[in-house]
C-alpha cells in the first residue's frame, strides 16, 4: 500500500493529506522510467565502448589472423617475383647470349594489360584483396611469359645441338693415322698437270687402306668416280658440305645417313695422285634469289684447317698450320 503524502497548508498551519489524481501517478511512473531508461542507456553505452562482446573478441581474433596470413603470402609474392626477375636475367644475358638469340623485349616480359581497371569492383570492395588479387594474376601472366621463352630457348639449343653435331669439326685421318699435312689450301703448281690451280682443300698424306672417317653429322650425296678426283664421296652436312676424293674403297651409299667419326671409306691414290693420300674439302653453302626470284645455292670453298678444333689442341692446330704452309711433297 503506497505512502501517505501530505503538504503544509499555511491557512490553517497544519499538514494535510496530499490528494492526487490518476493522472499525476501517470507523470510521475514516466518521469521515473524516463530516468531509469536514461541510466540504463549511458550503463550500457560505457559497457559496449569500455568492453568487447565475444563475437566482437572473435572476430578480431580472426582480423589478426588474416592479417598475419596476408603479410605472410605478400611476402612469398615478393619472393617469387625476384625469382622470375632472376630468371628473365638469365633468359636474356645467358641462354639467348650463348645461343645468339634476340633477348625478350621488356614489355613482353612484364606481361601487362591495357584497357579499364579490371578490378574496380573488386577495389570498391576491398582494397587488399583487389591488389593481391592483380599482383598474383600479373605473376601468372609473367610466369606463363617465361614458360614460353624457355620453351623457345630449349628449341633453339636442341636446333643448336644438331647444328654442332653436323659441324665438320674434326680431321678426316684420324690422328693416330696421319702420316703428314702434305698440301695445305691455296694456290699451287698442280703435281699432275704442272700448272699453278688452287688447291682448294688440304691433303693427308697416309697408308693405303687407312680409315677415312666423316666429320660430321650428315647425309651422302654423292659416291662416285671421277678421272680426277678417283672414288670420292660428298656429305651434306646441312650449311656445310664434306669432299673426301682419291679413296680406294667406299664403305656408304647415296642418301645414307652418317654421324661424326663414322668410317665411310679407306685412303687410295685412285684418280690424278701420286702417292696415297686423302684428299680433303670443306665447302659452305650459300642461298641467294635469281632475278627471276628463284632460289639457288652457291657453295664456296673454306679453308678446312679452321674446322679440326674438336681434334686438335692451339699447339696442334699450330704445328699443322706450319706443315700445311710448307706444302711438302704435293701428291695431288
Amino acid at each position: 500500500m503506497a505512502k501517505q503524502k501530505y503538504h503544509f497548508d499555511p491557512v490553517s498551519c497544519n499538514y494535510v493529506p496530499l490528494q492526487t489524481s490518476t493522472k499525476d501517478g501517470i507523470f510521475d511512473l514516466l518521469g521515473f522510467l524516463t530516468v531509469a531508461f536514461l541510466i540504463a542507456s549511458g550503463l550500457f553505452y560505457g559497457y559496449i565502448t569500455h568492453f568487447e562482446s565475444p563475437q566482437e573478441l572473435q572476430l578480431k581474433a580472426e582480423n589478426a589472423l588474416l592479417k598475419t596470413h596476408y603479410k605472410k603470402l605478400q611476402q612469398k609474392i615478393q619472393d617469387s617475383e625476384k625469382l622470375l626477375a632472376q630468371l628473365h636475367e638469365n633468359d636474356n644475358n645467358l641462354y639467348r647470349l650463348i645461343l645468339n638469340a634476340e633477348p625478350m623485349p621488356k614489355t613482353m616480359q612484364q606481361a601487362g594489360v591495357g584497357g579499364t581497371d579490371r578490378y574496380a569492383d573488386l577495389r570498391n570492395q576491398n582494397t587488399l584483396i583487389a591488389e593481391l588479387t592483380e599482383k598474383v594474376d600479373t605473376f601468372g601472366r609473367q610466369l606463363s611469359v617465361q614458360v614460353k621463352s624457355y620453351t623457345d630457348v630449349l628449341n633453339m639449343a636442341k636446333r643448336k645441338k644438331d647444328d654442332l653435331k653436323r659441324l665438320p669439326a674434326v680431321m678426316p685421318i684420324p690422328p693416330g693415322h696421319l702420316k703428314r699435312i702434305s698440301d695445305g689450301f691455296g694456290p699451287r703448281l698442280h703435281p699432275v698437270y704442272g700448272v699453278l690451280t688452287m688447291h682448294n682443300g688440304v691433303d693427308f698424306a697416309a697408308k693405303r687402306h687407312t680409315p677415312v672417317i666423316t666429320t660430321g653429322d650428315g647425309t651422302v650425296l654423292k659416291v662416285k668416280y671421277s678421272r680426277r678426283a678417283g672414288n670420292f664421296i660428298v656429305i651434306d652436312h646441312g650449311k656445310f658440305v664434306t669432299k673426301y676424293c682419291h679413296l680406294h674403297s667406299t664403305d656408304v651409299k647415296q642418301g645414307q645417313k652418317v654421324v661424326r667419326g663414322q668410317r665411310i671409306g679407306t685412303v687410295g691414290t685412285t684418280g690424278a695422285s701420286t702417292a696415297p693420300h686423302l684428299h680433303y674439302e670443306v665447302l659452305q653453302k650459300k642461298y641467294y634469289t635469281t632475278r627471276r626470284g628463284r632460289k639457288r645455292i652457291r657453295k664456296k670453298n673454306l679453308d678446312p684447317a679452321d674446322y679440326f678444333f674438336n681434334d686438335l689442341s692451339a699447339r696442334e692446330y699450330d704445328t699443322l698450320r706450319k706443315l700445311a704452309a710448307r706444302k711438302i711433297a704435293p701428291t695431288s
